[in-house]
């Protein structure tokens, strides 16, 4: 029901795949003071679904999501922002894009643990970066975010110590809270 949609405030929304089924993560978050926050996305595949899902819940012709955070480099994670940013940009407004991704050598450095993955989706995201770079936050541990009545608090983001699970090791790990 769109009306009931409409009034829930401090609520978070756990985005499923309507595509393939298969695994992703899509988050969006929406705050009593009308903020509206999206974690990763997806995989391509899932942008569809993830801007129709935006437009139910704000109501909004052209939703605005006030903050993307972008967590880590897997492909069910990161593609459907690529896919709203490089081709779909004109159908949702995005403010401040929170991230902070290692280098696309971190992912091949190790023998055994090489995570093409990751290297990849990091090298689209750099690869997109001038579209949307006046609009990106490097997120570092200790540091803290407020988007309305959200508060997040970075835990962690990737050190290139970690030697094992190397993508899922390099995320960028927050702390929410919310109303």
């Amino acid at each position: 029901n769109n009306k009931e949609l409409l009034t829930m405030k401090n609520q978070i929304h756990v985005l499923e795949n309507k595509v393939n089924h298969r695994q992703m993560q899509g988050i969006i978050i929406t705050t009593e003071g009308g903020k509206v926050i999206a974690i990763d996305g997806g995989r391509g595949e899932n942008a569809d679904y993830m801007i129709e899902y935006l437009k139910e819940i704000t109501g909004q012709a052209i939703p605005v999501v006030d903050a993307w955070f972008l967590t880590h480099a897997h492909n069910d994670h990161l593609p459907a922002f690529f896919e709203i940013i490089q081709n779909r940009a004109s159908e949702v407004v995005i403010g401040t894009i929170f991230y902070n991704l290692p280098s696309i050598q971190y992912y091949t450095r190790i023998p055994g643990e090489e995570d093409n993955d990751g290297a990849e989706t990091t090298r689209k995201f750099f690869e997109l970066l001038p579209i949307f770079a006046d609009r990106v936050c490097l997120a570092s541990g200790g540091d803290v975010y407020e988007i309305g009545d959200a508060k997040f608090e970075i835990l962690y983001s990737a050190e290139t110590d970690i030697e094992t699970n190397i993508c899922n090791n390099a995320s960028l790990v927050f702390k929410m809270t919310l109303g």
